[in-house]
């Protein structure tokens, strides 16, 4: 009896695994430790790695550098979540989102920009759309400088089933 009991449990439990929607972020033990003055929830099975300075102008924009990408790969999108800082702790965060964006952004998109909260944290968010994506991201001021964290998928569809990913990172702000 507890031999099928147990073997019961295991089909279940591999069946609400298997049914489960991959681009659904879990809450996770998985924190963004950042080196970039900010932590926040990584969802399940998204991957995060620190990008190490390497002077490539790809990885700079309007004064912030790429300091950590989170590969949504592993939940079955593709996109990251990337984490940009910058080092001037009286920069103006909505100037320095605009300038990030007018340098790191798609061509030709077109942004819409607002003053929300991640996390208890007030932040400015921008959203960006062209014909082929949109883009989602947010800039927040620490003691050290802005940080701007832009989710960015593939295509539409892509952007939409990782934006579970983008809100729970948002709403688990915490500025360090």
């Amino acid at each position: 009896m507890t031999k099928r009991l147990c073997a019961v449990a295991a089909i279940m439990a591999l069946a609400a695994a298997c049914s489960a929607d991959p681009a659904a972020p879990a809450k996770s033990a998985n924190r963004l430790e950042a080196k970039c003055h900010i932590t926040f929830e990584v969802a399940d099975k998204w991957k995060a790695k620190p990008v190490e300075p390497s002077g490539d102008s790809l990885a700079e924009a309007a004064g912030l550098k790429l300091c950590y990408e989170i590969d949504a790969k592993g939940a079955g999108l593709l996109g990251f979540i990337r984490v940009w800082s910058g080092d001037d702790p009286n920069a103006d965060v909505r100037q320095t989102l605009e300038a990030f964006l007018a340098e790191e952004g798609k061509k030709g998109a077109q942004h819409e920009y607002s003053q929300t909260k991640a996390g208890t944290t007030e932040v400015v968010e921008a959203v960006s759309a062209t014909k082929e994506a949109k883009d989602k991201g947010f800039a927040v001021a620490t003691p050290k400088g802005i940080v701007a964290v832009l989710w960015r998928g593939l295509d539409d569809e892509e952007f939409e089933d990782g934006m579970a990913a983008y809100d729970l990172a948002k709403s688990t702000l915490k500025v360090e």
